[in-house]
């Protein structure tokens, strides 16, 4: 999602390197991460029911750029409980 020189080198061992290990990765599509996810997204549909009409994309920038404090934290409790 961004210019990263070295992001040709970052590959995820979960997807067994078929996958780029960048953010939109981790966030959107590991496999590795899926359970933690849905229950994530399910978190945010109770505030934000139309969540679900978004494409992965928009799902993807609107993690990162929300302002509402209570889905941040949800946001940053799925980071932290992730990434090792």
């Amino acid at each position: 999602m961004h210019d990263d020189p070295y992001l040709l080198t970052r590959v995820c061992r979960t997807c067994f390197g078929r996958q780029t290990d960048d953010e939109y990765h981790f966030m959107m599509k590991c496999e590795k991460y899926k359970a933690d996810r849905d229950s994530l997204y399910t978190s945010i549909i109770r505030s934000f029911p139309n969540f679900t009409t978004l494409t992965d994309k928009d799902i993807f920038l609107y993690m990162t750029a929300i302002d509402n404090a209570e889905i941040q934290t949800k946001v940053a409790k799925f980071i932290k409980d992730n990434v090792p």
